[in-house]
């Protein structure tokens, strides 16, 4: 009789271990999807409105490198190890340049632990971009976009704007700090969906990742189209898929899974009705290797 108790409670024990490791690591969807508007008309028309040239030339930095398994970047997947570039990005006008996204100095890429490689070279380029740069924009509150300019706040604190949901969320960057004179009297960048902040660029809401994730369309002088997701996806294969991170990730970093999911939904058929922009997510080597080859950006900062 108790051999046969003790089978039962094991096989009821494995059935909620089972069933519990598909909903943490293997299942995708959340309870509920909410609805992401992507009016890429409206996007094109904001990219348009403002005068002067649009920018030139998009270059791009590789600054640090993360280790993950696939099942990290898209739940469900396999457990190959897979490298997650840190990048950074500058857009070059005639008159001036814009970087996208920071990465992070090798002393608060330490402070995190998940490192496998940076580019000691790739950095002081990116440093010196920030410092040249006409204005600085960050897609999101996290250590790996937010920490270059953090390292040297009181050098680029004109230049970077910040949002308003990104100053007030500046927890999310943790181990990467602001001096606290750096944000005294700061005036963070406001507007309500998406808003022009140069020829050719605008930034768009996209919480859910961090409270204060903004996705980046970029229009060129050639009229090549790029989307800077941040992390609203890791690889290109969150968007095709329209799978999220696995829901343990997720509940770490705090995610709101129902937004991030919405994003991904409009995304995929974005680039499916309109598959010449190339959308940048935000840690996929290969993504950014195929844009290099194709001309639609450069690697190395001016």
């Amino acid at each position: 009789m108790w051999k046969r108790r003790w089978f039962h409670v094991l096989i009821l024990a494995l059935v909620f271990i089972g069933g519990a490791f598909y909903w943490l690591v293997m299942e995708s969807d959340p309870l509920g999807e909410k609805p992401f508007s992507l009016d890429i008309a409206a996007i094109r028309h904001l990219a348009n409105s403002m005068p002067g040239d649009k920018p030139s030339e998009i270059r791009v930095e590789r600054i640090a490198s993360f280790t993950f398994p696939a099942a990290a970047i898209m739940a469900g997947d396999s457990w190959t190890q897979q490298t997650l570039p840190a990048n950074s990005y500058q857009l070059v006008f005639p008159d001036r340049t814009i970087v996208i996204d920071s990465a992070m100095s090798q002393e608060q890429a330490n402070a995190m632990g998940t490192t496998s490689g940076f580019d000691d070279a790739a950095y002081e380029r990116m440093s010196k971009g920030l410092r040249a740069a006409s204005l600085i924009l960050i897609t999101h509150e996290h250590p790996d976009h937010l920490g270059g300019a953090a390292a040297i706040a009181p050098q680029v604190i004109a230049q970077l704007r910040l949002t308003r949901q990104q100053v007030d969320n500046l927890d999310r960057s943790d181990p990467v700090t602001f001096p606290k004179a750096a944000l005294s009297g700061y005036q963070p960048l406001e507007y309500d969906r998406a808003m022009a902040v140069a020829p050719g660029v605008v930034v768009i809401r996209s919480p859910g990742h961090t409270p204060g994730s903004q996705i980046i369309f970029v229009r060129t002088a050639n009229r090549n189209e790029v989307l800077f997701l941040g992390d609203v996806a890791w690889h290109i294969a969150n968007v095709r898929e329209v799978r999220e991170r696995p829901r343990l990730l997720t509940m770490a970093m705090r995610e709101d899974r129902s937004e991030v999911m919405g994003e991904l939904a409009a995304l995929h058929g974005l680039s499916l009705a309109e598959p010449q922009i190339a959308i940048v997510p935000g840690h996929d080597g290969q993504v950014i290797d195929d844009l290099v080859e194709q001309k639609v950006m450069i690697h190395g900062f001016k």
